[in-house]
């Protein structure tokens, strides 16, 4: 599954490109491509849940980390799955929406992961465990914070909100968005702070 998903990779590039002006036959053997990415990566997903699956799993903050890891990329590979369709691509192409799934795949996925081997690999180079309440704090409010900082901006690009804003006057057209924008800014601050 995961050399598929790297030799597919290097096929997709043009679903960045599909409002550029792309011919049709190029634009569909893109998004079919880009399509494809799902079956190896939902293979890697399930084989992440199957090895957890009906075993004696214990809850401590690395597991925590893990399962939260496995949550994010999912919904980061359904939003890149809207993304790869060229119609709803034309729709949210250059939105927040496009933000959300990129940093759900890139930026939670990881972080979730990376913080998960710290807390598991921690105390195995060190000789000294590490807090757990505090490490679950961590994980909670990182958890809480990160969704409410992305999962809006999927709600926000829908809507049609742009990703570059080049001064305040573009506001004045989205301003019934503002109150979700400064929501958004808050959990970003307090996701920051958790850390």
């Amino acid at each position: 599954a995961t050399i598929s998903i790297a030799v597919l990779s290097f096929v997709v590039w043009g679903h960045h490109m599909f409002t550029t002006g792309m011919p049709l036959a190029a634009e569909l053997f893109v998004m079919y491509a880009t399509m494809m990415i799902a079956v190896p990566t939902g293979v890697k997903v399930f084989n992440w849940v199957a090895t957890m699956w009906r075993g004696s799993m214990t809850f401590e903050t690395p597991m925590l980390f893990a399962i939260g890891f496995v949550i994010l990329f999912t919904i980061g590979g359904f939003s890149g799955l809207m993304l790869a369709l060229v119609p709803v691509d034309f729709q949210y192409h250059d939105t927040f929406f496009v933000v959300a799934h990129f940093h759900y795949v890139l930026f939670c996925g990881t972080a979730m992961a990376v913080f998960g081997a710290i807390y598991f690999w921690f105390p195995k180079m060190f000789g000294r465990s590490m807090n757990e309440t505090a490490g679950k704090w961590h994980f909670f409010l990182t958890f809480v914070f990160m969704n409410g900082t992305f999962y809006l901006m999927h709600i926000l690009g829908a809507v049609g909100f742009p990703r570059r804003l080049a001064d305040p006057y573009h506001y004045e057209t989205f301003k019934q968005l503002l109150p979700m924008n400064q929501f958004i800014t808050l959990c970003a601050f307090a996701m920051f702070l958790s850390q």
